[in-house]
């Protein structure tokens, strides 16, 4: 069922407390088919007291419950970003992506992928291996398993997915064995690392390099992808013209905002390829400049 995500004012909320507005919104999802969301709970709410409200739809019988609580609690970590809170959206993340809903489950994935290893407590790493063994996988929750570090599961799904996609239509970098090869990168197996950068560096089409295998090269967080980043950092070229008359984006932008998610203490705060020239002078000259750099895993 497809349904809307609507802003609701602050003040049609004024003088209720935070339980009562996810009360409200919550049932107004359920008797009118829609999502209301409050901006106010996630930007004013206490943010313990947001995800005590929520936990009672983390189970709803209804999809479009759940996912609400589900995209509510990411949005708490996002804002309050303390080690106690987002340890606790992870875990309540790692739970959803066992939901049988597919829009519950993967989006769950898909939002995880925006943690580090060490957001992830036990609970919700004995989760994940449980997700990682369910009959039904996407790409991205190979992609959480090679955060949280489950080699076993990883290695076991792509000897499996090698065995059935040896006569597939599946596009490569598709293929879910390609995620299981990113997975093994992102845990430190040389082969893996240098089959992904090798992939990278000798793809000759610059959009499917730039705008797809960077992200790829950037999720491995290894030193080999950080030096072809750089690379690119420093690079003058150009993706071809979308606009008559207008140059095409700078490669080095895109390796701007990747390095940027990438690396601890970076000068230039990642916000897609909309840096300024003098954001991706200071970039270059930092990177240039530094001998040492800590890599965020």
């Amino acid at each position: 069922m497809t349904f809307l995500l609507m802003l609701v004012s602050i003040s049609t909320m004024k003088g209720q407390n935070i339980e009562t507005k996810i009360t409200n919104m919550m049932e107004n999802t359920r008797n009118q088919g829609f999502v209301e969301l409050d901006e106010t709970i996630v930007s004013k709410g206490n943010p313990q007291e947001v995800l005590n409200a929520l936990s009672a739809y983390d189970e709803d019988p209804l999809k479009q419950i759940r996912h609400t609580a589900m995209i509510l609690e990411y949005q708490i970590a996002q804002k309050h970003p303390s080690d106690e809170i987002v340890a606790e959206v992870v875990e309540r993340l790692a739970q959803h992506s066992l939901d049988e809903e597919h829009i519950v489950w993967q989006q769950a994935a898909r939002l995880l992928l925006n943690f580090y290893a060490a957001d992830f407590s036990d609970k919700a790493a004995d989760t994940i291996k449980d997700a990682l063994n369910r009959s039904e996988l996407s790409n991205e929750i190979i992609l959480v398993g090679g955060i949280v570090g489950h080699r076993d599961e990883i290695e076991k799904l792509k000897v499996k997915y090698q065995q059935e996609e040896a006569n597939s239509n599946y596009l490569w970098d598709g293929k879910p064995t390609w995620a299981c090869q990113l997975a093994l990168a992102r845990m430190g197996d040389n082969i893996a690392i240098n089959e992904v950068v090798s992939r990278v560096t000798t793809e000759n089409e610059p959009i499917l390099k730039i705008t797809r295998l960077l992200k790829d090269l950037e999720y491995i967080r290894q030193p080999q992808a950080i030096e072809v980043l750089n690379q690119i950092l420093n690079s003058e070229e150009r993706l071809p013209s979308v606009k008559t008359g207008r140059p095409g984006t700078k490669y080095a932008y895109h390796a701007l905002d990747l390095l940027a998610k990438s690396i601890k203490d970076f000068p230039v705060k990642s916000k897609g390829v909309g840096c300024s020239k003098q954001e991706l002078e200071d970039a270059r000259k930092w990177m240039n400049e530094k001998s040492t750099y800590q890599i965020i895993r």
